[in-house]
């Protein structure tokens, strides 16, 4: 933590026109290191009545009934990968109303505005001008996988050495990378677990 600390004391200095900066990492530090697998959820941006992430749970509810919901079920189909447990889309849907505490959340931008909705030209511009702190902070956090939503296209267009392990899975220096849907997507819940664990369930196979 204190390294991350001084990664965001950092930033802010290199950064000093992000004026309200996005204080994001790992959600509860006692639960993320009791966790089996480490996973880490890399978004776009988060508006500025929403800046102070880490250091807390968040969810079930909030303004969007998809998000925590999906961003929790999301959580329990790649932990349940990992640790090689039955899963099922009806005990996804029970976890689901659990607080999402053991995990990392990272935006790519870390300026924080009133109402954001930048387009992915803003996005990427963030990304390429700052990724030499984004990847620091991604390497201090240290996940075993690395949930994109909606964000692997601008991590492809950063030509990091990434490798395409079939599907939607990928892998770069030694972290899975998940190329998935932002949590707000108003696609079927079950449509979304179905796909994710689809996905792994090619991986486990081989």
């Amino acid at each position: 933590m204190n390294q991350h600390d001084s990664l965001l004391a950092k930033w802010k200095a290199e950064r000093p026109h992000y004026e309200k900066f996005c204080d994001d990492g790992i959600l509860v530090e006692s639960e993320w290191s009791r966790a089996p697998t480490k996973i880490a959820f890399l978004l776009k941006e988060s508006n500025d009545g929403f800046r102070e992430i880490r250091g807390q749970a968040h969810g079930p509810k909030g303004s969007s009934p998809h998000f925590w919901r999906n961003l929790r079920i999301w959580r329990y189909v790649v932990m349940s990968h990992a640790t090689k447990k039955e899963r099922s889309f009806d005990a996804a849907c029970e976890d689901k109303e659990l607080p999402l505490d053991d995990v990392a959340y990272v935006n790519i931008k870390k300026k924080a505005e009133y109402n954001s909705t930048s387009d992915d030209k803003d996005i990427q511009s963030y990304a390429k001008n700052d990724w030499h702190l984004l990847s620091e902070q991604i390497k201090n956090i240290g996940p075993d996988f690395i949930v994109c939503c909606g964000t692997f296209k601008f991590l492809r267009d950063l030509g990091l050495p990434i490798e395409h392990l079939g599907g939607r899975i990928y892998r770069w220096e030694g972290r899975l990378l998940i190329d998935f849907f932002h949590p707000s997507c108003t696609k079927s819940r079950e449509g979304l677990y179905n796909e994710l664990d689809a996905e792994l369930r090619k991986l486990e196979e081989g």
